[in-house]
């Protein structure tokens, strides 16, 4: 847990990833365990819970922000900004108790409005995300 929160800002009850499994330069695999005190339980759906689909998502670019924090020059303190979320399909329900496997990859370079670290400097990176 400590290598994901020296990697990006996010925290309870904002984090959604919980550990790196694996990691380089293009490709990172990390994990998440749904717990059933979830605060977004208490709303989706009461009685019946279900991750938001807008929150595997987020857990899938927070996974993916942890890579692309090591490729930025000068990467701690540094955080890539979401411009864009094409075709994003989703092959199950996840509940409380189910494991996600998070898994993204590097895909390529791309001009600085796409994702820009903070301070604004040129990024030029996306990250290609898989729920599995």
């Amino acid at each position: 847990m400590e290598d994901v929160l020296r990697a990006i800002p996010h925290r309870p009850p904002f984090l959604f990833v919980d550990e790196i499994i694996e990691i380089d330069q293009d490709r990172i695999l990390a994990r998440r365990t749904i717990r059933a005190d979830e605060p977004y339980f208490k709303g989706h759906y009461p009685g019946n819970p279900l991750m938001p689909g807008v929150l595997l998502c987020e857990s899938v670019i927070q996974a993916g922000a942890i890579m692309l924090s090591r490729r930025i020059e000068g990467g701690a303190g540094k955080v890539p900004i979401l411009t864009r979320i094409q075709n994003a399909k989703f092959k199950r329900q996840v509940r409380p108790g189910d494991v996600v496997d998070l898994e993204a990859k590097f895909r390529c370079l791309v001009y600085k409005r796409s994702i820009v670290p903070a301070p604004r400097k040129p990024c030029s990176l996306v990250a290609e995300a898989r729920h599995t």
